[in-house]
């Protein structure tokens, strides 16, 4: 093995030691001393020689070393030198890389000459084996794969000749129907002569044991290829020798290389002879620009040495360029093969003399540089340029496209004025057939030939060329034919004229003169007055049979006298350029004298420095009585529209939806909202509708669209406006369906119906009053019948004692004027209680709340019941806020508190208490007052006869006292007449807890005024006359109508001139609102007229004033407002 490893002279091929090496096997050769010199990876990965690397165990000697732990094989090993051969498997040896393993060992020795030379180990695993049994086949293909992709040719035959295996690249050329080739002869593989040759060679190996090469060419396919054979011996169990390898190698590619190295070798010393002939200088560099090789021509070219320049930076020894701008030329022949610089050198008489010199690498270590003088080649291609330069110029200047055929019409050149017409690149454009640029339906109609221009004389053609973006471009083709010195035909030079505008302008003059003619308008031509041209319909428009009747005519001639003046010096405006309208009406003659109403649409041009006229005239009599009645009508519907509160609207199907396109004014006086705000918003409508209606809005709104056959419906529902006012609409809605049913348009008139609904309401009221009055006087009759009748019956009783018994004495007449006293009392107390009850429920008692002080109202009640309370030792009190003031009617109030305070003392004990208290209710508008005691209380089942008046529920004070039972009927009238509510708490045996609402008297007034100067002077005028109030300020009803909604203010005082909403607006708003205190409210403007005053009055509105305004006036209102 040290023969493949290391002798040259023996040496196997790369392919077949890398073999060796990547076997899956175990590889360990030695030599005739038992020194180890080969061992393949996969006998140190078995791990049995883990102490060991690869170069430290070549060199040892095999039987001084325990390459098995605990097992022996000197023996085995001594009998390979005796020719041997051995197999032994050696079970359960500990691998420190794999564990436990079991292995085979194969020992075979190598003689040479019968001589021992060493021998080979090889070991495997057995537990891989026994798990691979049945992949061995697998094994073996793998193996053979591998020999055929990377091996030319590998056999093995015996010394007779018999091929025992082969296999590689080669031999399926050779036996292609067969790839098997064992038990085949070498006479079946190769031709004779290959064969005569092949077995000289074996015959040496048998006869001197030593492996031979031999080269020889063989034709395989009609291919000649150059084969090296190396032949080996490989020797039996003995040392006989039985087989040999022959391991062939294809020479082709490296003999070629060869061959080309040794004519680059020639060549570049030709060129080399021929650089010095012609004066180019040719040296090499290495990557750093220093140089390694140097000619005789460079010394000469340069004036220095080889040795003046050798292992030096050439670029700042020649001084031409610095180590950066070398480093820039190696970074280009990364991407290109060679590359070009100009070079200026000084010659030896101090001329300027331009190199070309073009680098390129000889290998990667080394840059060939070749220098070549260009000076004369430069001089003169600097004067073609030039010149080229000028007659470039002149041809892409040239307004015609100019291109250049070669004889078989293809293209060599054009101008740019030819590329940029046809819109193709220069690469598109270059070698393409003339004739394809043809349009294809000219091509069809007008053959071409380029062998048609061939006579000398040039000829000229209309050609429709197609751009490359398929536009037609029609161009008059001037084609000549062009020669050689020798008169050899060249090519040709065709000069194309663009005459595609001048085309259009030819077929739109045509269609001009068509239109003209065909134009149902008319059309007429003037210059200087005087029509040049006209239409038959300009004729038949005047009167006139044709246009030519016309001609020369003066166009007033055509004008009603009446109209001459305005048409003159309307002509002479448009005929000067000045700003005159496009259109223009006047009123026409006929030749039959007849005025009608014409219509000239006007335009000017200007020809040989005269401006022409272009009339086109229509007949517009018709349109002007159409617009006139279109005017009237529009008109009586503005005025329709306009005056009326209702507001109409339309809608129309854009697309797929349905777009608002039309709202009445009168929208926003209805919704709040402008009309821009609804066009802008198709969905508006449907986001103000009450939450309370939209659900069951939406169910018949869907049923009246789903329906096919109904065009109209009418929907009530409410909305809530821009101010948050709810107000009542009625929508009648028209549908203008397609055949399909699909809805195109929509047509809706919108009415305020809030008047209505709140009559109908008040209405359902009255009407639910007077039953429950018809009710409430029936009860009062049985009362009434029932109540007063006992106290009269007492009174008529005791009147008989007292008149017919003479036996009784002044003790029992004074008892019985008592009891006759006792009965009229609570006749009276019955009779006073049923009057008060009754008118509260017919309204006919004066309701005048104001603001006033709880506290004091409190007061002045417990002071007028303390008699009572004293008789029955019982303490009264009060925690009334004293910051605390209601807006009441101070009467009923009290009424209310007497009540309450004298049910309390009647139903308490003894050394009672009732207190008297005030605080927030969850409704910031009212103050919530309890009058709390400590008395018998109420059983939960009489809680609800309480403020029943059918019920007339009443009991027995604690000291016997009576009382009529209405008097919380009473007192629940009078607080829900105010606004506020009442509730009862009560434990039986403990007292009782009556508490009422009543609303806030609030302590600001509200200024609105848009006015910054007027709102600062009346906001201290008003503050100086009411001290103890605040005066809040806003500047629109916007802002005031928000204010409104948090806190009713004490006064509200109006400009009426405000933004958004009028002064009136915000009044009809704030009086509207359904809360049970309207605040007063006082009129202040700069300017009001007699109608604006009486639509203030009509709203309930006592002082209204117009600025400046007298002060002791205005104070007086204020206060009684307040």
């Amino acid at each position: 093995m040290q023969n493949i490893s290391q002798n040259p002279a023996g040496k196997k091929s790369e392919e077949l030691l890398k073999i060796l090496n990547e076997a899956p096997i175990g590889l360990l050769s030695f030599n005739s001393n038992w020194e180890i010199d080969f061992v393949n990876d996969n006998f140190l990965k078995f791990g049995i020689l883990y102490q060991f690397t690869a170069d430290s165990i070549v060199g040892l000697n095999l039987l001084e070393q325990n390459l098995f732990p605990g097992i022996d094989i000197t023996d085995e090993l001594s009998q390979l030198k005796d020719g041997f051969s051995f197999e032994k498997e050696i079970k359960n040896i500990v691998s420190p890389l794999r564990g436990v393993i079991s292995l085979i060992i194969k020992g075979s020795p190598l003689f040479s000459d019968k001589i021992f030379n060493g021998g080979i180990l090889l070991i495997e695993d057995l537990s891989v084996l026994s798990e691979t049994k049945n992949f061995e086949s697998a094994k073996y293909q793998y193996i053979r794969s591998i020999i055929r992709d990377t091996v030319t040719l590998l056999i093995i035959a015996s010394e007779s000749g018999d091929v025992k295996y082969a296999d590689g690249k080669l031999l399926k050329l050779l036996l292609p129907k067969d790839y098997k080739a064992t038990g085949l002869k070498l006479d079946d593989l190769f031709p004779v002569q290959t064969n005569e040759l092949l077995k000289k060679s074996i015959e040496l190996v048998q006869l001197t044991n030593n492996p031979i090469k031999v080269n020889f060419n063989l034709n395989v396919n009609n291919l000649e290829q150059s084969l090296e054979c190396t032949l080996e011996p490989l020797p039996g169990k003995s040392a006989e020798l039985k087989l040999i390898s022959m391991l062939f190698k294809d020479l082709s590619e490296s003999i070629k290389q060869q061959n080309r190295f040794k004519d680059e070798v020639k060549e570049f010393a030709y060129y080399q002879k021929i650089n010095e002939t012609i004066n180019n200088a040719l040296f090499a560099v290495d990557n750093e620009g220093a140089v390694i090789y140097w000619d005789k021509t460079c010394e000469k070219l340069f004036t220095l040495k080889s040795e003046e320049i050798t292992g030096k930076f050439f670029g700042t020894k020649l001084k031409l360029f610095d180590q950066n701008y070398f480093n820039n030329i190696t970074e280009n022949l990364k991407k290109e093969k060679i590359w070009k610089v100009n070079l200026s050198v000084f010659g030896v008489g101090k001329e300027k003399e331009i190199y070309e010199a073009q680098f390129t690498r000889a290998d990667e270590n080394t840059i060939l540089v070749l220098c070549s003088n260009i000076t004369d080649r430069s001089n003169t291609e600097s004067k073609l340029r030039n010149s080229l330069e000028k007659y470039l110029t002149l041809v892409n200047k040239a307004s015609e496209l100019i291109c250049v055929l070669d004889t078989r019409g293809l293209i060599t050149y054009t101008n740019n004025k030819f590329i940029n017409a046809l819109k193709f690149s220069e690469e598109e454009i270059f070698e393409r057939n003339f004739k394809s640029l043809l349009e294809p339906r000219f091509l069809e109609l007008h053959p071409f030939e380029i062998k048609n221009f061939d006579s000398p004389a040039p000829k000229q053609v209309e050609l429709t060329l197609l751009s490359k973006r398929g536009k037609k471009i029609n161009c008059l083709a001037e084609i000549i034919p062009f020669y050689s010195e020798t008169r050899l035909h060249k090519g040709y030079y065709c000069f194309l004229t663009d005459i595609t505008e001048k085309k259009e302008a030819e077929n739109n003059l045509a269609l001009f003169q068509s239109v003209f003619e065909a134009a149902i308008d008319g059309v007429a031509v003037v210059w200087d007055g005087n029509i040049q041209t006209a239409n038959n319909s300009f004729a038949e428009i005047f009167g006139y049979t044709s246009g030519n009747e016309l001609i020369n005519k003066d166009l007033l001639d055509l004008v009603s006298n009446e109209d001459i003046l305005k048409v003159a010096e309307y002509l002479r405006l448009k005929e000067k350029k000045k700003d005159a309208p496009g259109r223009f009406e006047f009123l026409g003659k006929r030749k039959d004298k007849s005025a009608f109403y014409t219509e000239l649409s006007v335009a000017s041009f200007e020809k040989e420095d005269k401006v022409y006229l272009v009339l086109v005239a229509r007949d517009v009599t018709e349109r002007k009585r159409a617009q006139k009645v279109i005017r009237d009508s529009e008109e009586k519907y503005r005025n329709l529209t306009e005056n009326i509160d209702d507001f109409l609207y339309t809608f129309e199907r854009i697309g797929n939806t349905l777009r608002p396109v039309f709202y009445t004014s009168a929208v926003e006086k209805i919704t709040g909202y402008s009309q821009a705000e609804f066009l802008s918003d198709s969905r508006l409508m449907i986001k103000i509708i009450h939450p309370d209606d939209i659900s069951e809005l939406k169910k018949k709104l869907r049923t009246f669209i789903k329906s096919k056959l109904q065009a109209s419906g009418e929907f009530e529902f409410r909305i809530i406006n821009k101010h948050g006012n709810v107000v009542w609409i009625r929508n009648k809605t028209n549908l203008i369906r397609s055949s399909s049913g699909q809805i195109q348009k929509l047509y809706g008139l919108v009415s305020d119906i809030t008047s209505r609904k709140r009559a109908e309401d008040e209405l359902k009221k009255s009407t639910d009053n007077l039953v429950k009055l018809n009710e409430t006087k029936d009860k009062f009759l049985s009362i009434v019948s029932h109540d007063l009748r006992t106290p009269f019956s007492s009174l008529l009783g005791f009147t008989d004692f007292l008149l017919n018994d003479e036996d009784l004495t002044e003790e029992e007449k004074k008892q019985y004027v008592r009891y006759i006293q006792e009965s009229a009392r609570s006749m009276l107390s019955l009779v006073n209680s049923l009057l008060d009850w009754t008118r509260l429920q017919t309204g006919r008692i004066r309701f005048e709340p104001q603001r006033y002080k709880a506290s004091q109202i409190v007061e002045s009640t417990i002071n007028s019941l303390a008699g009572a309370a004293m008789q029955k030792r019982i303490k009264l009190s009060s925690s009334v806020d004293e910051s605390h003031y209601i807006f009441v009617d101070k009467n009923l109030i009290a009424q209310v508190l007497n009540n309450l305070i004298s049910n309390a003392i009647k139903f308490s004990n003894e050394k009672g208490m009732i207190t008297i208290s005030s605080g927030r209710s969850e409704n910031p508008r009212f103050l919530e007052f309890s009058v709390k005691d400590t008395g018998i209380g109420i059983r939960p089942e009489n809680l609800d006869k309480l403020f029943n008046v059918g019920a007339k529920f009443t009991t027995e004070g604690t000291a016997g006292e009576k009382g009529s039972g209405l008097g919380l009927s009473l007192v629940q009238e009078i607080i829900n007449k105010h606004g506020g509510t009442i509730r009862v708490i009560s434990e039986y045996g403990k007292g009782s807890d009556f508490r009422f609402t009543l609303p806030v008297a609030s302590a600001e007034i509200l200024l609105v005024d848009n006015n910054n100067t007027d709102r600062l002077l009346y906001s201290k005028i008003i503050k100086n006359i009411t001290p103890n109030y605040n005066v809040e300020v806003v500047s629109n009803g916007s802002e005031a109508l928000e204010r409104v909604a948090e806190s009713i203010p004490a006064l509200i005082i109006i400009e009426h001139q405000l933004p958004e909403m009028s002064g009136y607006e915000l009044a009809s708003q704030i009086l509207k609102s359904e809360s049970g205190n309207k605040p007063s409210i006082i009129i202040l403007s700069r300017k009001l007229d007699r109608n604006t005053i009486e639509e203030y009055s009509k709203l309930g509105i006592e002082y209204i004033f117009q600025k400046p305004v007298n002060l002791s006036s205005f104070k007086i209102a204020v206060e009684k407002s307040l």
